[in-house]
């Protein structure tokens, strides 16, 4: 039996330990971490604590160390003398960070480990000193919650390792720089391990220039979204980008002159039909992707010779296997021309284990780009073939739940030889079966709206893609979409995936009962610019696939409103 004392004895002790699991612990004056004089009251950060560094205080890490939050509002210092560990489990925020110059000991590679937000606003010099004797840091993002990174223009930072989990992801608050090179130091490698890179409007730069550094790892679920930039390394100077597009992993290899070191070279993927609309093609080829283009950009202050390119495809880019009517097409005027750049050698495209590259022919036109300037890289076809189809244009895929039923819905803007749909099922996004089939309508300039219904389902996460197949037997999928079949006990409205986004995102929301649904996006000033559902929907689980192309850059509000359940959530489109 416990007693009315024992009991206070035990809520005192409990209440004891939770205050010190999240105590705030702040420095006393500038000395070093390990010692309790840095401290007030003397006592030296355990791994729960919240950390302060004041103002105009110095504190020089010379323990390893493990913290929730660091906030550095004075300056941090890894120490000279022995390599350290600084893991922050929550966020790091304030003004410095850096490594010491070493005394001529030689190099010193440091490690911190970060698991939330990075916001410095001052210094962020993870690499400091001259080689051979720099005083460095490598930088672990990981854990299962999304990090938001913010540093000051002119940061310098070490090896970064990307191994985030459970579909987490890096997310820029700006620029971030890798920078330099070094004979001594793995310095300036980006490795992708676990988790994608969404930069937004900014730019993710790896400034080394020797031949093994630069971007290491990446996988179709660890790659860049948006703006990268690496700078070109002498000899033979090769660079593969590990992009995609929030949608794919899509990489692309460039290869240049043999004069351009220490050249940077912006790449990113557009998702979006390569052709304007009034495209013209020279050379042999009659048509470029509809699905996505790669774009190049010269950001040095040189000249740069383009010899060959390397576009990556896979399952979603209407390329069938084992033909060779694949070509790569480049554009340096605005997509206005597309001119065939034909394929290194004979390829035969492959789909066993994408993405698959395809090389441009290095010894066809080459590209002179000065600063600034773009070319544009695509998928194309040779003039006169059908083996690579032109693929449907999908407008619309979206999944309704109701109980145990699963409602498709699509819609096509325009159709060629359209047999019809194979719709596919999978409860691991790996393995599809197919559950089912609609025919097409061949050949159409119409509006084409399609409906599938699965029933008796158990209760369970499903993945659902749509197998457009052409008369002459070729065929494409469309992105997956996901849907939930459980009791939904309340409305929600969750976060649009991907968030930023170009053009195609993803929006779920959920119905405990029927009532009339509206789903409209506004602009940030409230104007509304389009409607995604307007009618009466019964209860279940709703995912709708959004085609924003028509829609400019910038901050949008998309609404939900069904009987007394009105909610708001805020998007970002990217081009």
């Amino acid at each position: 039996m416990i007693t009315a004392t024992r009991f206070s004895l035990f809520i005192i002790l409990l209440l004891a330990c939770s205050f010190l699991s999240y105590s705030q612990v702040t420095s006393a004056g500038s000395g070093n971490w390990g010692d309790g004089s840095t401290w007030v009251g003397g006592v030296i950060p355990g791994s729960g604590a919240n950390v302060v560094i004041v103002d105009g205080h110095k504190v020089v890490l010379n323990v390893d160390a493990t913290v929730n939050n660091l906030t550095v509002d004075g300056t941090l210092e890894f120490e000279d003398i022995t390599a350290r560990t600084l893991t922050v489990n929550g966020n790091l925020v304030g003004d410095s960070l850096k490594t010491k110059s070493l005394p001529g000991a030689g190099p010193l590679i440091h490690t911190l480990i970060l698991y939330g937000d990075l916001t410095l606003q001052s210094l962020f010099d993870l690499r400091y000193g001259s080689n051979p004797n720099v005083g460095a840091a490598d930088v672990i993002i990981t854990g299962s919650s999304n990090s938001t990174l913010t540093g000051p223009s002119n940061m310098d930072v070490n090896g970064v390792t990307i191994d985030k989990s459970g579909g987490a992801k890096v997310i820029l608050g700006s620029d971030f720089i890798q920078n330099n090179n070094s004979s001594s130091l793995p310095l300036g490698i980006l490795n992708l391990t676990n988790g994608i890179i969404e930069t937004g409007n900014f730019e993710w730069r790896v400034r080394a220039t020797g031949s093994a550094a630069g971007v290491q790892g990446a996988s179709s679920t660890s790659y860049v979204n948006g703006n990268l930039v690496l700078f070109m390394p002498s000899g033979t100077p090769v660079r593969t980008y590990p992009i995609g597009d929030g949608t794919n992993y899509r990489p692309v290899t460039v290869y240049l002159g043999s004069s351009v070191s220490n050249s940077g070279v912006k790449g990113y993927i557009v998702h979006a039909n390569a052709n304007t609309g009034s495209s013209t093609f020279s050379g042999n080829i009659d048509k470029v992707s509809e699905i996505r283009y790669f774009v190049l950009q010269n950001i040095s202050n040189n000249n740069l010779i383009y010899y060959s390119y390397a576009p990556s495809y896979g399952l979603d880019d209407g390329v069938n296997p084992g033909n060779t009517d694949l070509r790569v097409g480049t554009s340096d005027d605005g997509r206005a021309t597309w001119t065939d750049r034909g394929t290194f050698g004979t390829h035969t495209t492959d789909l066993t284990n994408p993405p698959t590259f395809v090389q441009s022919d290095s010894t066809a036109q080459r590209d002179t780009l000065s600063s600034q300037e773009i070319i544009y890289i695509a998928l194309a076809r040779a003039t006169g073939t059908t083996t690579n189809p032109l693929p449907v244009e999908l407008v619309s895929f979206s999944a309704a739940v109701n109980g145990n039923v699963i409602t498709l819905n699509w819609s096509t803007s325009t159709e060629i030889n359209n047999r019809g749909f194979e719709i596919e099922r999978s409860t691991d996004d790996k393995n599809f079966q197919s559950v089912g089939f609609i025919s097409g309508y061949g050949t159409t300039t119409e509006q084409k709206y399609y409906s599938f219904t699965d029933n008796n389902l158990v209760n369970g996460n499903y993945f659902y893609r749509l197998k457009q197949i052409d008369n002459d037997g070729t065929f494409k999928y469309s992105n997956s979409i996901n849907v939930d079949v459980v009791t939904i006990d309340d409305y929600s409205l969750s976060q649009n995936y991907p968030n930023p986004f170009n053009p195609v995102t993803s929006i779920q929301y959920k119905l405990p009962e029927a009532g009339f649904v509206t789903l409209k996006i506004y602009d940030i000033l409230g104007n509304e610019v389009t409607t995604l559902v307007n009618e009466n929907q019964e209860s279940g689980s709703y995912t709708i696939n959004a085609d924003l192309s028509s829609l400019s850059s910038g901050t949008y509000i998309y609404e939900l409103k069904v009987n007394s359940f009105t909610q708001r959530n805020k998007m970002l489109l990217l081009k």
